[in-house]
Parts: structure tokens; C-alpha cells; sequence
């Protein structure tokens, strides 16, 4: 499956993912996760582990980025939370 950048999808640290190999086996996969930026929040979809990204990071599509910053920021300081 291909998504757009439409869509407010997030790729999770590996620290936080867990160690699976294929994204669909994570209990992660598929979570809601709840992210506060600078410029706002977003509601994102888990679809993917991030490798390169350090504890407590996530990678953002830039649709859900756009919503918590401008897109010309690149990295922001985040915080997250597992939507209730």
C-alpha cells in the first residue's frame, strides 16, 4: 500500500515500535497517536518504524507536519501521546 501526502500518517521510532521486522506484526501499527508541535496538534495514523529517528521521535508525513509547524521547519520539537 502507497499513501499520499494527504494523509496524516506518522512513522514510529524503532525504540517505540518494537522489534519486528515487518511494520503489519507491530502492536504499534495501526495506533492513533495524538502529536503536539509548536504550531499546533495532530491526530496521526502509526504505519511504519522509523530506523534513523532517536527515542521519542516521530516521523511525520507532511500533511500532519504542516498542521503542528511550517513545512520549511524540517525538525520541531514534538511531544506524543497514544490517543484515548
Amino acid at each position: 500500500y502507497i499513501n499520499s501526502v494527504t494523509e496524516f500518517i506518522a512513522a514510529l521510532n524503532k525504540p517505540d515500535f518494537g522489534p519486528y521486522p515487518r511494520a503489519s506484526k507491530s502492536p504499534a501499527c495501526g495506533q492513533c497517536l495524538k502529536v503536539k508541535g509548536p504550531g499546533g496538534t495532530v491526530q496521526v495514523q502509526v504505519v511504519d518504524m522509523c530506523p534513523s529517528c532517536k527515542s521519542g521521535d516521530v516521523d511525520l508525513s507532511p500533511a500532519a507536519f504542516a498542521k503542528i509547524a511550517h513545512i520549511d521547519q524540517g525538525r520541531v520539537p514534538i511531544s506524543w501521546e497514544r490517543c484515548s
